[in-house]
C-alpha cells in the first residue's frame, strides 16, 4: 500500500470530519458558540469541546485528524448532538465520517498512536512533539528495564592544532553524567573512556597535564563531581578501556555527578591525505550507553581548524553494527530520521552558558586552563537533544578539506572521535 495512498486517505478523513463537525456545530442552539459554549450546551467535557472545535477549525486536513478526538469520544458527542435537537440527517452524516475514521486507524494503522507517528512525518510542526512524546516513554521503560539512568549527559569535545602533525589535530574530551543513578544494586554502570589501537596498552590515554591515566582518578575532575566521589574499576574490553562503577548504592538520594576528562594528541585527521581512499569526512561523536533525559553535545573548534567549513550533523542506530564511521556508505541504512539539528553558537567561551549545568562555563575554563589552549580562539558547535534514544550515536561531520598542493576531490582519511 503505497504512501501516497494513505496520505490520501488520511487527508481525505480529514476532509470529511471538518465538514460534518462543522455543520452540526453550526447546527446547535445559539450557534456559533465558543468551546465552553458547546460544553455548557451538549453537557460534554471541557477538553473535549475545545478539541474538537480547535479540530474542525484546521485548514490542513492532515491536522485536522492529529488534533481531533478519538472515535468513542466523537461517537458521544454526536449522540448528545441529537439530544438537543440537531437535525438527523446532520448527525447522520457525521456519524458515517466517524466510522470512516474509526476504519482507517485499525486498517491503515493499527492504532491511535501509530496513525499519528505517520501523520508526524507529513506535518513539521507535528513531528517534534510527537517524537519528543515517544523518547519520553522510551527513556522511563528503559530505565526501568536497565536499571539505570541518568538527567544529563553531557559530551564536550575541544579540537586544537596539533604542535607536532599538519594533518592531525589535538583532542580534549570531556564526558559528564549528572543525576546518574541505578534503581537495582547489580545493574552496571560503565564508561568507555578510550578507543585503544590493537596492541596498545591503556599508556595511550593521557590526563589533561599530559601524564598517561591507568586508572579512571587520573582522568576524573574531582572539583567538578558530586560527593561522595564515585568510585570505579578498569579493565580493557576488546579495543576499549572500560570504568565500571563500584559502588552499589540505588536510588535518586544516592545520585551522582561524574564528570572525566582526557587528551588524545593527534586524535583526529583535519586534511585529506593521497594515500587513503574513500574518505572525505571527519565525525566527533556521542553514543548514549545508558537512557539519559537529556543530551548536550558541544564540540569547540579552533580557528586554524575546518576553515569556513560548517558540521553536519547524522544520528545512527548502533544497535545492528555498533559504532559508526559516517565514511562509510552502508552505514546509511541506519541513520535515525529525527529532527535533532545543529546550533551555532559562535566564538569564545566568556558568554558560555548551559543552563543545566551552574558550573559549566568554569569547568570549560579549568580544563583549557590545564592543557593550555585558548578559548578566545574557538566556535562552538552545540547539538542538545532530550530523550535521546539509547542505543543511538550523535556524529558531528566535518568535510575534510585538501592539504595544500592537492587536488580538490582527492581522498581524505579515517575518522577519530572519543567513546562517552
Amino acid at each position: 500500500m503505497s504512501g501516497a495512498g494513505v496520505h490520501e486517505r488520511v487527508s481525505g478523513a480529514g476532509r470529511d470530519l471538518a465538514i460534518a463537525f462543522n455543520d452540526v456545530l453550526a447546527a446547535l442552539p445559539g450557534a456559533p458558540l465558543r468551546p465552553i459554549d458547546v460544553t455548557r450546551v451538549l453537557r460534554i467535557n471541557k477538553d473535549l469541546s475545545a478539541r474538537i472545535v480547535k479540530a474542525v477549525q484546521q485548514h490542513d486536513p492532515l491536522a485536522t485528524v492529529h488534533l481531533i478526538p478519538g472515535p468513542e469520544p466523537l461517537k458521544r458527542t454526536l449522540r448528545a448532538a441529537r439530544s438537543v435537537g440537531v437535525r438527523e440527517e446532520l448527525v447522520s452524516r457525521a456519524e458515517r465520517a466517524v466510522d470512516r475514521f474509526d476504519e482507517l486507524i485499525r486498517v491503515e494503522a493499527g492504532d491511535r498512536a501509530a496513525l499519528d507517528t505517520m501523520i508526524s512525518s507529513w506535518l513539521p510542526e507535528v513531528r517534534e512533539k510527537h517524537e519528543l512524546e515517544a523518547k519520553q516513554m522510551a527513556f522511563r521503560g528503559l530505565g526501568l528495564v536497565k536499571g539505570v539512568q541518568g538527567g544529563l549527559n553531557v559530551t564536550t569535545l575541544f579540537l586544537h592544532p596539533s604542535a607536532t602533525s599538519e594533518t592531525h589535530c589535538d583532542l580534549v574530551a570531556v564526558l559528564g553524567t549528572y543525576g546518574l543513578c541505578r534503581f537495582r544494586p547489580t545493574a552496571a554502570i560503565r564508561f568507555g573512556a578510550h578507543s585503544l589501537v590493537d596492541g596498545e596498552d591503556d599508556s595511550g590515554l593521557l590526563t589533561l597535564d599530559g601524564a598517561p591515566a591507568r586508572q579512571i582518578d587520573g582522568l576524573r575532575l574531582d572539583a567538578f563531581c558530586s560527593e561522595p566521589l564515585m568510585e570505579f574499576r578498569a579493565q580493557r574490553v576488546m579495543n576499549t578501556m572500560v570504568y565500571e562503577a563500584t559502588s552499589a548504592d540505588v536510588g535518586i538520594n544516592a545520585s551522582a555527578n561524574v564528570i572525566l576528562a582526557q587528551l588524545e594528541p593527534r586524535a583526529m585527521l583535519v586534511r585529506r591525505q593521497p594515500d587513503t581512499v574513500g574518505r572525505g569526512v571527519a565525525g566527533l561523536s556521542s553514543v548514549v550507553t545508558f537512557p539519559v533525559q537529556t543530551l548536550v553535545f558541544d564540540v569547540f573548534v579552533h580557528r586554524e581548524i575546518f576553515h569556513d567549513v560548517e558540521p553536519r550533523l547524522a544520528l545512527y542506530d548502533t544497535v545492528p553494527r555498533g559504532f559508526v564511521d559516517p565514511n562509510d556508505p552502508m552505514r546509511d541504512i541506519d541513520r535515525l530520521e529525527l529532527s535533532e539539528r545543529i546550533q551555532s553558537c559562535g566564538w569564545g567561551t566568556e558568554n558560555l552558558h548551559l543552563a543545566e549545568v551552574p558550573r559549566y562555563r568554569e569547568m570549560v575554563h579549568h580544563v583549557l586552563a590545564r592543557v593550555g589552549w585558548d578559548g578566545q580562539s574557538m566556535r562552538l558547535y552545540r547539538c542538545q537533544i532530550r530523550y535521546p534514544m539509547y542505543g543511538s550515536q550523535a556524529c558531528m561531520i566535518f568535510s575534510l578539506p585538501d592539504l595544500p598542493g592537492e587536488a580538490s576531490g582527492s581522498p581524505a582519511g579515517p575518522l577519530a572521535g572519543p567513546i562517552s
